[in-house]
C-alpha cells in the first residue's frame, strides 16, 4: 500500500513541474520588464538632477555678486551728487513777479507816465526743520528787486531804466512750544502790531498795497516772542507779548539794537462768532541816546460770512523829539486806515476793493509837513493753483504835501503772479 502511494506521488511530481516551469519562466519575462522600465525611470532622475545642479551652480554665482552690488550702493550712498541738500528739513519759496506794470497821470498838474515793464519783485526763500517735537528753525532770505516804479510825493511818475538788487534776512527765528501751551519765538521776525502785515494775508490778496498803507502797518525787529491762546466758553482771545530792539526809525533795526532799552508790543485778537477784532499797544525809546519815547497803538476788525471778507484797521505811530533836516526837533505821528472788502465768487475767482487814508511825517525842512495819501483798489484774483494766484489790479492814488508844494493824481495798472512753493 505504501509503495503504491508512494508511486502515485512521483507520478503526480513529474505531472506538474513542466507547468511550474512554464509558470517560472513567465515570471522572469516580468521581472526582466519591470528591470528594465526602472532603469528608464532612473536615467530621467539622473537627467532632471543634473539640470539642477547645473541651476543651484547659476544661482550660487549671483549670490556670489551681491556683495559688490552692496558695496556699489553703499560707495554712490557715500559720494553722494553734489548740490543743495539739508537732511530732514522742508525747503520752499515765495516768487513775486508781474507781467504788466504801468503808473500814469499827473504830478503838480503836468502829465507823465512810467514805461510798461515785467519784472520780479521779491524772492524768498522758506527754509524749516523740526529740532524736536516741540521745537523748530525758520530762515527766510529774501532777493527784492527794486526799480522805484512807485509814485510818491516829491519824485517824477517814472521807472529807473534798471534795478538793484539787495538781499536780506527777512526771518530768521527759533520757536518751541511748552506743555501748558504756551509758544515762544526768538530772533528776527514780523511782531504781530498790525494783523494783516504780521500774518502775511495781503500777500495773497494784492500785489501792491496802498500806498503808504505800508509805512503804518510794517514793523520788522529782531527780540522775543511769546504766545499763548485763551479758550473760553464762548470765545477764544489768542495773545502775543513781545521784547524787541525798537529801533523802528532804522532799516537795519531789526538786526540791532541803537539803545540800551527795550521797546515792548501787546497784541490780542479775540474771536468771537464770525467777528475777530484786533487791539495792539507798543511803548519803547527809539533814539540812540535811550531819552525819545515812541508810541505805537492799532484796533480793527475782520468780518467773515459764508464767501465775504471784511477786513479793516487803525493804525498809530508816534515819535517824540525828531530831527528836522532843517535844524530843530519836533513830534512826528504816522497814522491812518484802510477798509478791504474781498469776495470769493468760486474756487478759481475772487475780487476785492480796497480804500486807505494815510498820513506821513515829512521833515525834510525847517517845519514839519505832512504827506497825505488817498488810494483806491479794484482787483482781481485768478487761483492758477492753490498756492498760484494771477492778481489784476488798478489803483487810483492822490498825494498831498501839507504846504501845497507838492500833489500827484495817477492810476497804477498791475498783472502780477504771486507763487509759493
Amino acid at each position: 500500500m505504501k509503495k503504491k502511494i508512494i508511486i502515485g506521488i512521483i507520478i503526480f511530481g513529474f505531472m506538474c513541474f513542466p507547468a511550474a516551469l512554464l509558470r517560472a519562466g513567465n515570471d522572469v519575462e516580468d521581472l526582466k520588464e519591470q528591470i528594465k522600465q526602472l532603469q528608464s525611470t532612473i536615467e530621467a532622475l539622473k537627467v532632471k538632477v543634473e539640470d539642477l545642479e547645473k541651476k543651484q551652480t547659476s544661482a550660487s554665482s549671483q549670490v556670489a555678486k551681491i556683495p559688490e552690488i552692496s558695496e556699489s550702493v553703499k560707495q554712490l550712498k557715500e559720494n553722494k551728487p553734489k548740490g543743495f541738500s539739508i537732511e530732514g528739513a522742508r525747503v520752499g519759496g515765495h516768487l513775486k513777479l508781474f507781467l504788466f506794470d504801468q503808473a500814469q497821470g499827473k504830478r503838480n498838474g503836468l502829465k507823465q507816465s512810467s514805461n510798461t515793464s515785467a519784472g520780479i519783485s521779491h524772492f524768498y526763500l522758506f527754509i524749516d526743520k523740526d529740532l524736536t517735537d516741540n521745537t523748530s528753525i525758520s530762515v527766510q532770505p529774501d532777493i527784492t528787486v527794486t526799480a522805484s516804479a512807485t509814485p510818491a510825493l516829491g519824485s517824477d511818475i517814472s521807472r529807473a531804466k534798471s534795478a538793484s538788487t539787495t538781499t536780506s534776512i527777512y526771518q530768521a527765528f527759533i520757536k518751541t512750544r511748552l506743555n501748558n501751551g504756551l509758544e515762544i519765538k526768538a530772533g528776527v521776525f514780523n511782531p504781530y502790531f498790525s494783523e494783516e502785515y504780521a500774518s502775511e494775508v495781503w500777500w495773497d490778496e494784492q500785489y501792491h498795497m496802498n500806498k503808504g498803507v505800508a509805512d503804518i502797518e510794517s514793523w520788522h525787529d529782531s527780540g522775543i516772542e511769546f504766545y499763548k491762546n485763551f479758550d473760553f466758553k464762548n470765545f477764544s482771545v489768542p495773545a502775543y507779548f513781545y521784547l524787541l530792539n525798537g529801533n523802528v526809525t532804522n532799516t537795519d533795526g531789526k538786526f540791532v539794537d541803537n539803545n540800551d532799552g527795550k521797546s515792548i508790543l501787546l497784541h490780542i485778537a479775540p474771536e468771537v462768532s464770525k467777528f475777530r477784532f484786533f487791539g495792539s499797544f507798543g511803548y519803547g525809546k527809539w533814539d540812540d541816546g535811550n531819552d525819545y519815547d515812541s508810541w505805537r497803538y492799532a484796533s480793527g476788525l475782520e468780518y467773515k460770512y459764508k464767501k465775504f471778507t471784511l477786513r479793516s484797521e487803525y493804525l498809530f505811530n508816534k515819535f517824540e523829539d525828531t530831527a528836522l533836516t532843517g535844524g530843530g526837533r519836533v513830534d512826528t505821528e504816522k497814522k491812518g486806515y484802510y477798509i478791504k472788502g474781498l469776495y470769493r465768487f468760486n474756487p478759481k475767482w475772487r475780487a476785492y476793493i480796497n480804500y486807505s487814508d494815510v498820513n506821513l511825517p515829512y521833515t525834510g525842512g525847517s517845519s514839519l509837513l505832512k504827506d497825505t495819501y488817498k488810494a483806491a483798489t479794484l482787483g482781481l484774483n485768478y487761483f492758477f493753483t492753490n498756492s498760484s494766484i494771477i492778481m489784476g489790479e488798478v489803483s487810483r492814488v492822490n498825494g498831498d504835501r501839507s504846504d501845497g508844494s507838492e500833489k500827484l493824481d495817477y492810476y497804477r495798472s498791475t498783472i502780477g503772479w504771486r507763487t509759493t512753493f
